[in-house]
This record gives structure tokens, sequence and C-alpha cells, in this order.
């Protein structure tokens, strides 16, 4: 395990998760997901707990990070696959139990925008940790 990747990984894999969050979820799909999701639930820009929203950025990077670094991988097109992978399958189960238990989710086309918006943010930010992660690796003679 290398440590010093997993934190660089980390890191740039946090800012790509904000920058991806801000313009999927807050100019792409706020309309859409205000529509179908309650909105008693939501804070309001102005009024959101930004250090745990950067905390939760960066726990996610980490996430990656940390399976790429026991996978081994290292490269954009492996970042993204399993970055895509990851995105999906946790997207769903988060989103099917809230849907199975709460009033945030109003609708199953909710949960397919929110899980393939998942799976991209995944796999953006995984295809930039896959590259950190194969920094200073040598290439095949």
């Amino acid at each position: 395990m290398n440590t010093n990747k997993i934190v660089i990984g980390t890191l740039v894999g946090g800012v790509v998760f904000f920058l991806l969050g801000f313009l999927i979820y807050g100019l792409l799909l706020a309309d859409f997901m205000a529509a179908n999701s309650n909105p008693c639930v939501m804070l309001k820009m102005e009024e959101m707990i930004w250090w745990a929203l950067i905390a939760s950025n960066l726990v996610m990077a980490f996430f990656l990070s940390l399976i790429f670094s026991w996978t081994g991988t290292n490269t954009i097109g492996g970042g993204m696959g399993k970055g895509a992978m990851v995105g999906f399958i946790t997207g769903l189960g988060f989103d099917l139990g809230m849907y199975a238990t709460s009033t945030m989710m109003n609708s199953p086309g909710a949960i397919m925008a929110d899980v393939a918006a998942s799976a991209v943010m995944c796999a953006v930010t995984g295809a930039a940790i896959g590259m950190v992660m194969g920094m200073g690796k040598k290439a095949a003679a």
C-alpha cells in the first residue's frame, strides 16, 4: 500500500467530487431533483454545512483511493471502470434504502437520475485517482 498515493488520490479526488457535485447536482439536475424529491429535507445553498460536504467528498475519494490501492488500479481507464461500478452500487444501495424508508426520494425516476449521477461522478473521480495511482510507474519496455 502506497500511503502517499492514497493521500494524494484522496485530495485530488475530493476536489473532483466537489466540482462534479456542483456541476451535476447544483446545475444540471437541480430542477429535476427538486421536483422529484422531498424539499422539506433539503437545505438551501446558504444553509449548507460546508465543512461536512467537503469531508463527505474527501471520505468518498479516500474510499476509492483505498479500493484502487488494494486492487492495484493505476490507470485512468481502470479507475474510471471501477469508479463507475462503485458509484453505481453505493448509489443504488443508498437510494433504494431512502426510497423504502423515507420521503427523501419521491419517484423511481429520481432514483435512476441519482444513481446515474453517482456512477458518473465516481467514474470521473476514479479516472483522476487512477491517474494519480499510476504516477511514477515505469512504462513496460
